[in-house]
């Protein structure tokens, strides 16, 4: 398992985040809570096999609230498809509970709203790790990442 990324240790690369992985920005946002994270830096291929999976940590004024927003991005689009699972990992990383199933950016697109939002009604507490899994992937995109906002 990959150690979990702290959000306190990520913020502020904003002007930078081309050449980071993690939290770009995390800001108070329309939905409570908004994660800007970059999974996979522009330089880099989006490839199952070599990426982990990556955590972050639910802070305290998120505290009960669920995930009302999911969007996925590329620097560079793949031509064919990149599928994501986003999961409540619970505050030991043992739990495996869905966010969002429907995760997907397909074809020649740059970014992608859920399609048809499948977010379970599963509330997040303070301390719970909010797990990214790169499901499968296929092209040759570069540059992947997500944003989700909590509410």
């Amino acid at each position: 398992m990959t150690a979990p990324v702290q959000r306190s240790s990520v913020e502020g690369v904003l002007a930078n985040h081309e050449k980071r992985v993690g939290i770009l920005e995390a800001t108070p946002g329309s939905h409570g809570g908004e994660f800007d994270i970059k999974l996979v830096s522009d330089a880099d291929f989006i490839d199952p096999g070599t990426w982990n999976d990556f955590y972050f940590n639910i802070p305290p004024d998120l505290n009960g609230t669920r995930l009302l927003m999911a969007r996925i991005f590329v620097s560079v689009a793949s031509g064919n498809y990149t599928y994501l699972l986003v999961q409540n990992a619970g505050n030991d990383c043992s739990a495996a509970v869905d966010l969002v199933t429907n995760f997907y950016l397909e074809d020649a697109n740059f970014y992608s709203d859920v399609a048809n939002p499948t977010y379970e009604n599963v509330t997040v507490a303070d301390g719970d790790f909010v797990r990214i899994v790169l499901d499968s992937a296929d092209g040759d995109g570069k540059g992947l990442g997500v944003i989700l906002g909590f509410g």
